[in-house]
């Protein structure tokens, strides 16, 4: 959304939150970014500090940095790992990135099936 109006701007990195709480949360039943607000007792404060509601940009962006800061304030001894594997490639060098490894490997993919039915 932000590369619309600033197309030369590239965040330096990127988390999915998403991961972080399914790494986390195992035995929570959904882990929608509202459901896990309302879980976990954010989604006041974030309907506080934005005067918003669920599904406007703002809110779910600070509901998103809440929900992040929890989980470090809840898990400092697991945040940093969940962090790496959550990290996402953000801008056009990512998706670069990122399509070039999804090239590879279904290329090695190709290759493992062809030599499995060589043999």
């Amino acid at each position: 959304m932000i590369t619309s109006v600033q197309p030369e701007w590239e965040p330096e990195r990127a988390y999915d939150t998403l991961k972080i709480a399914k790494r986390l949360l195992p035995d929570e039943p959904k882990h929608k970014l509202n459901i896990l607000g309302d879980v976990l007792g954010l989604s006041e404060e974030a309907r506080r500090l934005t005067g918003g509601k669920p599904h406007s940009a703002l809110y779910d962006a600070v509901l998103t940095a809440l929900l992040l800061r929890h989980f470090a304030r809840e898990h400092p001894e697991r945040i940093d790992d969940h962090m790496k594997n959550a990290e996402i490639m953000a801008g056009r060098r990512g998706r670069a990135k990122r399509d070039a490894q999804h090239r590879r490997n279904r290329e090695l993919r190709k290759q493992f099936r062809s030599d499995q039915n060589a043999q």
